[in-house]
């Protein structure tokens, strides 16, 4: 089966009918944009193209879903083999953001009777539910399809823009590459918006502290701060507190060889 009479390389949140009847409405929808996304992506790791997001992510591009959908319909199209999910890219380990792609050679041998490889007008059908006579799969579709693809079209360029946005004035003070990424995330999860204002105020205190600013950032993420003052005990590391020695109550050895002043006598 040719991948291309599976996934369309145009608009987003379409689907052929062919698929969903195969593997379920939302599982096609989920699948068909992250093939869409994946097309835009430029983290390309061991030779596959990567987009990586949380749920809460997820949900600014499926609006019409819930948390729970997203996670069962992720699970779902992850236990048919079609998806691939990881963590094991991010830098940190407290970082839980799963990356996707697409197990394309599976999607290859996908068997869906109902696609006829000689028939172009296939690749024409849109996920219309008023033509179809699956009552489940009409429950499962917006009552104004085209409201939502205008809206959620728009939520996309939207958030992409403010993406965009971050990534620039983070570059501006040496915030680059997966760390950027992973600070707007950092911030996004701490309900904290990038500015430049922000980041002045950053910057003043990461010269204070004499570190460069990206070495906050990397600070505040460990930590899960929503901000930094370079009067904080931040070179104290988590490893290090972990490692403070703790004396036993009968253990004397810490007092020998010094000299001890008692005032008063």
């Amino acid at each position: 089966m040719s991948i291309g009479k599976l996934l369309i390389d145009d608009q987003p949140h379409q689907v052929l009918p062919a698929l969903a009847k195969t593997i379920g409405l939302n599982e096609a929808i989920f699948l068909q944009q992250l093939h869409y996304l994946l097309n835009y992506s430029k983290n390309h790791i061991e030779g596959k193209s990567w987009i990586f997001n949380t749920y809460e992510q997820w949900q600014e591009i499926f609006c019409y879903w819930s948390i729970s959908t997203i996670r069962r319909t992720i699970e779902s199209v992850k236990t048919r083999g079609l998806l691939i999910a990881t963590d094991k890219f991010n830098k940190m380990k407290m970082d839980k953001t799963k990356w996707y792609t697409i197990d394309y050679d599976r999607l290859a041998n996908l068997d869906i009777s109902t696609v006829k490889n000689n028939n172009p007008s296939v690749q024409n059908e849109q996920s219309d539910c008023s033509k179809w006579t699956d009552v489940s799969v009409q429950n499962e579709q917006s009552n104004n399809q085209k409201n939502t693809q205008k809206n959620t079209t728009k939520d996309i360029k939207k958030t992409t823009q403010k993406k965009s946005t971050a990534l620039t004035l983070l570059a501006q003070f040496g915030i680059t590459e997966q760390l950027a990424e992973d600070f707007i995330t950092h911030r996004k999860a701490k309900k904290a918006p990038i500015t430049k204002t922000a980041l002045e105020r950053l910057q003043k205190q990461a010269d204070l502290a004499g570190l460069p600013l990206a070495e906050v950032a990397e600070i505040m993420i460990e930590r899960g701060w929503r901000g930094f003052k370079a009067s904080w005990d931040w070179q104290e590391t988590p490893q290090n507190r972990s490692k403070k020695s703790k004396f036993d109550d009968n253990d004397d050895s810490w007092w020998r060889g010094k000299t001890i002043e008692i005032r008063g006598y």
